[in-house]
């Protein structure tokens, strides 16, 4: 029997956080959960990171599927978790093959050993779908996703229509036992004949034995199928809605600055909406001090010299910043330097903050009560 216990309907409001490695993403995906927490939000903030750095950063020893309460106010409060991908695919196939036994094959079957090790697409799959069932469960206001670096930051858009290709019934009918097949017509007997080659062809390459289990796994996991064409449908939906969120992070840096650019126009590409924020992160003050004597009596001469060229690099690129912005995303927001040992909750809920205040500033309102 199939069954999907993906959700049709997803009321929670989407935040995707993208942008290069190394950016800070991480605190500042924490940082808006924190600060939407504050505000009332029921907020969950996922990472698919295998660094794992936002369980660091929350305070947390650790982060597993199971979401893990952070800080509760009044009526908001802030869930965080991380998604093991092995276990989470054993998962899926334990929730969509709802046979015990038949389940205990396919989790049993070494080729789906080796397919949940190789098979691209997997881990971002699961996030989609893991995203899915929160956003559905009625527990959230906001889903808060904090993206791998930008170079894969869209593969989860596509991954299950990727995965789709791999349990798609043409592949499913070429594999699957001639009983289970459609049983009489002409154009029956067409493809019968035309799979009989197919079959000839991969049992020369493969063998008999391998042709056997691949059968029969893909023949036992046909639950799944329907889950992964119900989330790929859901996730394009939910990512294309008009309040969804899309940040962008980046550093007042040349590289970073342009890795932004080509992922706003990445986005664009795949039919999103332009960004709605960039943050640019680790800024120096705006203005230095007209009297640098005291800097340099406390850091040297050299650092300071370092400071001001630095300083300097940052007003060019963040004015080259500002002509480019409106190509891709909507509006942006500074967020000063912190060392990583000032990123505790208290310091992290005051620049989601400060990030939420900037934001509205620009005349934009991204969260609302409904």
């Amino acid at each position: 029997m199939i069954e999907s216990d993906v959700p049709t309907k997803v009321d929670a409001q989407l935040v995707l956080v993208l942008g290069s490695g190394g950016v800070g993403k991480t605190s500042n995906s924490a940082a808006l959960g924190l600060a939407l927490a504050e505000r009332g939000f029921r907020t969950a903030v996922i990472t698919i990171d295998p660094a794992k750095r936002l369980a660091q950063a929350l305070g947390l020893d650790s982060l597993s599927n199971d979401p893990q309460r952070v800080v509760t106010h009044d009526k908001g409060y802030l869930d965080a978790l991380w998604l093991d991908s092995r276990t989470a695919f054993s998962d899926l196939i334990k929730r969509h093959v709802k046979n015990e036994a038949l389940a205990a094959r396919v989790l049993n079957n070494r080729l789906f050993n080796i397919i949940q090790e190789q098979l691209g697409g997997i881990e971002e799959y699961l996030s989609v779908e893991r995203l899915l069932r929160l956003g559905g469960s009625g527990n959230y206001d906001v889903c808060v996703l904090d993206t791998p670096p930008s170079r894969h930051a869209l593969d989860f858009i596509e991954s299950p229509r990727h995965l789709l290709k791999f349990f798609d019934d043409g592949i499913l009918k070429i594999f699957l036992k001639d009983d289970e097949a459609p049983s009489s017509g002409f154009f029956t007997k067409i493809f019968r004949s035309t799979k009989g080659q197919a079959l000839e062809i991969f049992r020369k390459f493969l063998g008999n034995r391998f042709m056997s289990e691949l059968s029969s796994l893909l023949a036992e996991s046909r639950p799944v199928h329907q889950a992964l064409r119900d989330t790929a449908l859901g996730a394009e939906a939910w990512v294309k809605r008009d309040d969804t969120r899309i940040l962008l992070v980046t550093l007042p840096e040349l590289y970073p600055i342009d890795e932004a650019h080509l992922l706003g126009k990445e986005i664009l590409a795949h039919g999103m909406h332009k960004a709605d924020l960039l943050i640019l992160n680790r800024c120096l003050p705006s203005e230095i001090p007209a009297d640098l004597a005291p800097l340099r009596a406390s850091i040297g001469e050299a650092a300071t010299t370092a400071l001001k060229a630095q300083h300097e690099a940052q007003i060019k690129h963040v004015t080259e910043l500002g002509a480019a912005l409106p190509d891709y995303a909507r509006d942006w927001v500074r967020v000063p330097r912190h060392s990583s040992s000032q990123l505790d909750l208290p310091t992290l809920s005051a620049i989601g903050k400060d990030i939420l205040t900037q934001w509205e500033q620009s005349g934009q309102k991204p969260f609302s009560k409904n």
